[in-house]
């Protein structure tokens, strides 16, 4: 309870961060604290499964909250719900790639945790984009970032 209760913090950390220190940056860092704490998870033994499960959660939410935000952000209002339900879409077809691709390296490794595990650096290309190509967004206003047309 206690490390649920931590691990659902990372939505207001990454709120109150991202306006301080910047969307991608805080993004960035939250997409690898998950990834580390997968990999850890999966991997490791003992106490610090616990702590890994928490970082990752936490990653995972914060990450979450700060990719809406920026979704809405980047698109001018009267394209901001045709850009949600895209979101989706790609979020539910990548869904389903990630399962698919899992089942076919189950089969490989004979292991889930090894699985997840080979999937683990896919994650390291996230940061590079978010950081190379998404403009900044804190402390702009909508219409500086994406003015109607």
């Amino acid at each position: 309870i206690c490390g649920g209760a931590l691990a659902i913090l990372g939505n207001i950390v990454a709120g109150t961060l991202s306006d301080r220190l910047g969307r991608r940056l805080v993004l960035s860092v939250l997409v690898g604290m998950a990834g580390l704490g997968f990999l850890v998870f999966y991997n490791a033994t003992g106490w610090i499964v616990a702590a890994a499960w928490i970082a990752q959660v936490f990653g995972m939410t914060g990450a979450s909250v700060l990719f809406k935000a920026l979704g809405s952000e980047l698109f001018p209002t009267s394209y901001r719900s045709t850009a949600s339900g895209v979101r989706t879409i790609v979020g539910t077809v990548g869904g389903i790639a990630g399962l698919a691709l899992e089942g076919t390296l189950y089969q490989i490794t004979g292991s889930h945790a090894a699985a997840i595990t080979l999937m683990i650096p896919a994650l390291g290309i996230t940061p590079i984009v978010i950081l190379l190509f998404l403009p900044e967004t804190a402390t702009r206003e909508l219409e500086d970032i994406s003015p109607e047309r």
